[in-house]
């Protein structure tokens, strides 16, 4: 941790994200659809999500958050 230079420590846990990890490969639609099941969002994260996600983080109205890991699931349990 560098708090003590001011410097946040966050991490971003993305879970499965249209475009990236094994689904950036043919996927087979019955098992993209069982991801799909556990999300009460809906669907499938994007990576714009997660850019999103991001970006939040490194504002000026996040400098206080520290030490938090962002689960990007959808709602779907962890």
């Amino acid at each position: 941790m560098v708090g003590h230079r001011g410097i946040p420590g966050n991490s971003i846990l993305p879970t499965a994200i249209e475009g990236a990890g094994t689904f950036t490969h043919e996927v087979k639609d019955s098992f993209r659809e069982f991801i799909k099941s556990f999300r009460p969002l809906g669907g499938m994260g994007t990576l714009e999500d997660v850019a999103n996600a991001a970006e939040n983080l490194a504002r000026d109205l996040a400098a206080f958050v520290s030490g938090q890991h962002l689960l990007i699931g959808g709602g779907a349990p962890d």
